[in-house]
């Protein structure tokens, strides 16, 4: 029985030395210590960086993996790669699967906006707005957003045909940009798609009318750039007052305007099949100016 006790105490001596053993070892080992493994995963994702920021991204894919296969839990890694991934147009699967492994370990602020605004885009390309818009307002609801997600969030509301809330987010970023033509001619088209048309398909209300004046005044400044969204502005102002007229043929006014806007629609591209329609247009106004 004595022979069982001293056995029993000297083998908890001994476990309790190993323990304290490993317990020195843990305190002797500095806080940033980081294992070969971790050394060789952080080259790798330096490297890879370096290769991203100049396009060069098939490179900078094939060095982030080799860091994820250093070190999984290197999970600056995976955000790279789910930008990599981006960029290579590769599976939204695949992106959204490493940025997710991402964000759900400590994320920094400004790289968790990029995660998000990158997926919205992707969802956005595959024509899943709903989700893109999920995405664009968790950037919104937590002062993540940057100017552009307006103009891409505004996108996606007109997309799904939600007009009320894409006039109000065009709406925020033009103030935000009021330099930026895009934001007014996406504007003008949400205000052109809620126009009244009467039985004959008339517009009725020019809800647009004040927006596309407003591009055409901006775009003057080149009107090579932004000859597509000139050709449209002048296509929905000759139209709305050419509906006036037909509507009141008294209303000789907006018949000349309408003439007028045709004339610099036609100039603008002449190539355009819409000349075909607008040709005897012309003519007749012309007609009825008389």
């Amino acid at each position: 029985m004595k022979i069982k006790i001293v056995f029993f105490i000297v083998a908890f001596l001994l476990n309790a030395t190993n323990i304290q053993s490993a317990n020195e070892s843990e305190l002797a080992r500095p806080a940033n210590f980081y294992s070969i493994n971790q050394i060789k995963s952080e080259t790798y994702l330096e490297q890879a960086y370096s290769k991203y920021q100049n396009a060069e991204y098939q490179e900078a894919l094939n060095l982030v993996n080799l860091a994820i296969n250093a070190d999984t839990k290197n999970f600056e890694a995976y955000y790279l790669r789910g930008l990599i991934n981006a960029k290579l147009n590769a599976s939204f699967s695949l992106i959204f699967e490493d940025f997710n492994k991402y964000l759900q370990n400590n994320p920094e602020q400004k790289k968790l906006a990029i995660a998000y605004r990158t997926m919205a885009l992707c969802c956005a390309k595959a024509k899943d707005y709903t989700k893109a818009i999920e995405y664009y307002n968790y950037l919104l609801d937590n002062f993540l957003a940057e100017n552009m997600d307006y103009l891409n969030l505004g996108k996606c509301f007109y997309n799904i045909k939600d007009y009320k809330n894409a006039d109000t987010t065009f709406a925020t970023f033009n103030t935000l940009q009021p330099d930026n033509i895009q934001g007014f001619i996406w504007r003008a088209r949400t205000k052109s798609n809620i126009d009244l048309k009467d039985s004959l398909g008339f517009n009725i209300t020019g809800y647009a009318v004040q927006l596309f004046e407003g591009v055409i005044q901006k775009t003057q400044v080149d009107t090579v750039k932004f000859i597509k969204e000139r050709f449209e502005s002048f296509d929905y102002l000759a139209f709305y007052h050419y509906s006036q007229f037909s509507r009141d043929q008294k209303l000789k006014f907006e018949a000349e305007k309408a003439l007028n806007y045709y004339i610099r629609m036609r100039s603008t591209n002449p190539n355009d099949e819409k000349i075909l329609l607008v040709k005897p247009l012309i003519e007749t106004l012309r007609t009825k100016i008389k």
